[in-house]
């Protein structure tokens, strides 16, 4: 059987060539008698894929894309767990993208969620994609933010995040209150607006505390276990070594914590770790030896379901 064409589409539904680009791109201004007979005509012909031509019928695809900076991060793998649990009864499928968290593969990631006619997409950007993000809420694609944060003036774009800033604040001054002074940080590229959010709550909460900040006790990682293991490193060579050590990443912990058992130094005798995020095996700790702010991915779901749905 011969393969239909756009051609042929316009010429059964009898509308022009442009007319049927615009409904079946889901582009420009068609009024709804024109763009039902236009996918009745293209689902008569077979030509899109049946499952789309369906989604079609209502201008949906029932897709929505997700877009993440790592999909073993236990956060991200409990929300997404959630949501398809959510979704899938109502015929609602998932694609999901990694960045790595980097910045042109996020944006790589958007082209190809629009490219494929995604409802709607929710992302925790690594930062520098606010532009492209408000484009796509322009084109009528329904963008949700979560873990994150950005500024797209003019366009509304639901956020949903916790307070950062407050997060290391809190566990900032936690750890002063327990009478540490030298406080080892690891905390993300200072280009990510989470990282930012946190420095700045860690930041204040030293300076209320009046100690004196050193550069030499901060590091900056790359999101990865063997982060946290060069920081430790790092500490420990220092003349005067961190009494604790405030960790702005699961993974960073994860790191520290190996690195700290490997050089034999006592948690949290000799030195008390805190961390913003949690993962399954801090539970080979006990619960008693990190300080840990836990992320709530079930009440973050459903806030995301309220936006997207």
């Amino acid at each position: 059987m011969k393969k239909s064409t756009i051609k042929d589409v316009a010429r059964v539904s009898n509308f022009s060539i442009a007319t049927v680009s615009r409904v079946l791109n889901g582009k420009g201004n068609v009024s709804p008698d024109i763009a039902k007979k236009v996918l009745d005509a293209a689902e008569q012909l077979q030509y899109i894929p049946n499952q789309l031509a369906r989604g079609l019928k209502d201008q949906k695809t029932n897709l929505v894309g997700i877009v993440v900076p790592d999909l073993k991060d236990p956060y991200f793998v409990e929300v997404i767990a959630l949501l398809e649990q959510r979704l899938q009864p109502e015929n609602i499928q998932l694609l999901l993208l990694q960045t790595h968290y980097n910045e042109k593969q996020e944006k790589e990631a958007l082209q190809q969620l629009e490219a494929k006619h995604v409802d709607s997409i929710l992302i925790s950007s690594v930062g520098g994609n606010d532009k492209e993000l408000g484009e796509l809420v322009v084109k009528g694609i329904s963008v949700v933010l979560f873990h994150s944060r950005i500024k797209v003036n003019d366009i509304k774009i639901p956020q949903i995040t916790e307070d950062e800033e407050a997060n290391a604040s809190l566990l900032t001054a936690q750890l002063l209150e327990e009478g540490h002074q030298l406080i080892g940080v690891i905390n993300g590229s200072k280009s990510s607006p989470n990282a930012i959010d946190r420095y700045v709550g860690y930041v204040k909460s030293m300076y209320t505390g009046g100690e004196v900040l050193d550069s030499a006790y901060t590091y900056e990682g790359d999101y990865s276990i063997e982060s946290g293991r060069k920081a430790v490193k790092r500490f420990l060579s220092l003349p005067k070594r961190p009494t604790a050590i405030l960790s702005f990443h699961p993974y960073f912990t994860i790191g520290a914590i190996a690195e700290l058992n490997r050089q034999k130094v006592r948690i949290p005798r000799d030195i008390t770790i805190a961390s913003l995020g949690s993962d399954p095996s801090f539970a080979m700790l006990g619960d008693k030896e990190l300080i840990v702010h836990e992320y709530r991915a079930e009440l973050d779901v459903e806030e995301i379901l309220f936006h997207l749905i």
